[in-house]
């Protein structure tokens, strides 16, 4: 692990620390370089703001956790189902700010990417209907961390695949 890496994480791990104690919308990236000793200049160079700093920690852990590759488009829902719930206490309080940046917007990439790798279309249109699914299950994703009573992240999939079954894709 190189040194770039090493210090990526001292600040996401401050981050995730300060989030347990304080709203994200209270957090500096001054409070953040604070908490891991670190200057802002160290901080400016590794991320943009505290939301590149967000879409870093989703980015590494999930390609972490999941190394290789899934194939299918209900299967790498899945597993980007599991690790969101897995890490729901995280992603609860950082997937309710919107903008520019934000997870949000970068979790909509996400899934825009696994539809458009996935779908059996020819090119007209596919942009559209990418664009569509991914906001479907983005949105449907965020309202599921959200709830209450989360149902399980395989359960979530049935749910959403039932949703699609008349498309062929």
């Amino acid at each position: 692990m190189g040194e770039l890496h090493t210090t990526k994480i001292l600040f996401a791990n401050a981050f995730k620390e300060l989030l347990c104690e304080i709203p994200l919308n209270k957090i500096s990236v001054r409070e953040i370089c604070e908490k891991c000793d670190m200057n802002r200049k160290s901080f400016y160079y590794h991320f943009k703001d505290k939301e590149d700093l967000i879409c870093w920690i989703f980015d590494s852990e999930l390609l972490e956790e999941y190394r290789e590759v899934p194939s299918g488009l209900w299967k790498t829902i899945e597993i980007l189902a599991k690790y969101l719930y897995e890490n729901r206490s995280f992603y609860k309080k950082v997937l309710k700010a919107e903008g520019q940046n934000s997870i949000s917007q970068h979790l909509q990439l996400v899934c825009y990417n696994i539809f458009s790798e996935n779908m059996e279309l020819n090119n007209n249109g596919l942009s559209i209907r990418a664009d569509f699914f991914a906001d479907a299950i983005v949105c449907a994703i965020k309202r599921w961390l959200l709830a209450s009573n989360l149902i399980s992240p395989a359960q979530l999939v049935i749910e959403l695949k039932s949703c699609f079954d008349f498309i062929k894709m």
